[in-house]
């Protein structure tokens, strides 16, 4: 993260204008972009677990998870909700905005999660690599599933008020989605959580 030499093919970053805050570097210096984006619900509990264990000084096992104390009505756990869904939404706003004038391809990460060698051979494609199919499914038979967490444990992690506020975000981020013309199923997420959450 952060390399903007030419020296690499990709750079990962999970920071909306990474480079025009850090390294010095327009955000322009793109020439490509691939968006992932990832159910909030979900991510928003993998942040919370993942704070967590750092706290509690478990890095080695950072895919711990923790019980329901630490999430429904715990303090904490309400700011990081209310927080997290201002910066989801920035880095959606963000990368909508440079993709009007850029290639970008937005990836849900469940597809990728559902069909990891299909995924990465479509954005493989889109970055213009040339890499089998076949190549792709040997270098996906190591385990690197094991840096993954199994779950987020058996019971509900958000308040009625927080699952409005979730679904809430859902539905205009699904509005910027269609003003900006871009072809996603993100429209699962909110049909999805409205019925499963339902307030």
């Amino acid at each position: 993260e952060g390399i903007a030499t030419g020296s690499v093919l990709v750079v990962k970053t999970h920071r909306p204008s990474f480079f025009a805050t850090r390294s010095g570097q327009s955000k322009n210096s793109f020439q490509l972009a691939i968006f992932i984006i990832r159910d909030p619900y979900d991510a928003i509990i993998s942040e919370r677990n993942r704070r967590l264990a750092y706290h509690a000084d478990c890095l080695s096992n950072h895919t711990q998870t923790f019980g329901r104390e630490y999430f429904g009505n715990n303090f904490e756990w309400i700011n990081l909700v209310t927080n997290e869904l201002k910066g989801w939404q920035k880095l959606i706003e963000f990368w909508l905005d440079w993709g009007q004038t850029h290639p970008l391809l937005v990836v849900q990460y469940e597809d990728l999660v559902n069909n990891t060698s299909r995924g990465i051979d479509v954005m493989l494609r889109f970055i213009r690599i040339q890499i089998s199919l076949e190549d792709i499914r040997q270098k996906l038979s190591v385990q690197f599933n094991s840096y993954h967490r199994k779950g987020h444990g058996n019971f509900t992690h958000y308040t009625t008020q927080q699952i409005s506020q979730v679904n809430d975000c859902l539905r205009k981020t699904q509005e910027q989605l269609m003003r900006t013309g871009m072809d996603t199923k993100y429209n699962l997420y909110v049909d999805k959580y409205v019925r499963h959450y339902k307030t």
